[in-house]
């Protein structure tokens, strides 16, 4: 009996989710209004999956892929949200990770929790949320969170965003000008073997010293990965650091034509 959890805050299309969900054989549903309630289910019983909406009160849905990373817990996650269709742009994604459109037909989501509920297959375990993730997220759903990169234990570094924008990005204790903000982000967001978390930015946002978009600022750090990689090539080292392969490496479906802009 596989188990999913539903966590969407309106009452009514919860219970609807919920009902029709669970008219699937072999599939154990429970739900959720908030972040904190679904966690106190997930610490009693992981689910094998999770339906989330990203807009929830108090802490927002993309707080969810960071709390299930600290569990260890590497299950499908399914955001389903409003866009407006302003985008038409493959927006890569972490392999267990997929964000679709509101509204969504029951009978697609029924489809969707067999395909992902059905997978007897022993995988590969995923790699840990990093940067990309949770900025994506964050930037479709416009939210206010604080990323904090970490390398062996010690803060490396703080990427604040701010409605959605990337606001700063600066090593631990230090601050800069909009020039450093730049050079600090293409130098954290791709770090090897960094453990990245998310929470919701509480408090003073800090100095602004960014005013890219999130895209470019990706594809300007997946850039200057690549050219290290090269060099470590060149010296005779193997690379390591993921570049812009990484935003290929997370495609859900290679038919999928995501539309992510600002969340209505």
């Amino acid at each position: 009996m596989a188990r999913v959890l539903i966590l969407e805050d309106e009452e009514m299309l919860r219970t609807t989710m919920v009902r029709g969900i669970s008219k699937l054989p072999n599939i154990e549903v429970s739900d959720a209004g908030t972040l904190e309630e679904a966690l106190s289910q997930i610490d009693a019983e992981p689910p094998q999956m999770i339906l989330s909406d990203l807009n929830l009160p108090g802490r927002s849905g993309v707080e969810l892929l960071g709390e299930l990373e600290k569990r260890k817990i590497h299950i499908p996650v399914v955001y389903i949200t409003a866009f407006l269709n302003t985008f038409k742009t493959m927006i890569p994604m972490h392999a267990n990770v997929k964000v679709l459109e509101k509204p969504v037909g029951l009978n697609e989501l029924r489809s969707i929790v067999l395909e992902h509920t059905k997978k007897k297959d022993i995988e590969v375990e995923p790699a840990p949320f990093g940067v990309p993730d949770y900025l994506q997220l964050a930037g479709m759903g416009r939210y206010s969170v604080s990323i904090t990169v970490q390398n062996k234990g010690e803060i490396v570094g703080k990427i604040i965003v701010v409605s959605g924008e990337v606001w700063s990005a600066q090593y631990e204790l230090q601050g800069g000008d909009e020039e450093e903000g730049k050079v600090v982000f293409c130098n954290i967001a791709f770090l090897t073997g960094a453990h990245v978390s998310c929470q919701a930015l509480v408090g003073d946002r800090g100095v602004r010293n960014i005013h890219d978009g999130w895209e470019s600022l990706l594809m300007d750090a997946a850039r200057e990965a690549d050219e290290r990689n090269l060099q470590e090539h060149e010296k005779g080292n193997t690379p390591n650091s993921e570049g812009e392969d990484a935003l290929q490496e997370g495609k859900i479906d290679e038919d999928l034509d995501a539309i992510f802009a600002e969340e209505e």
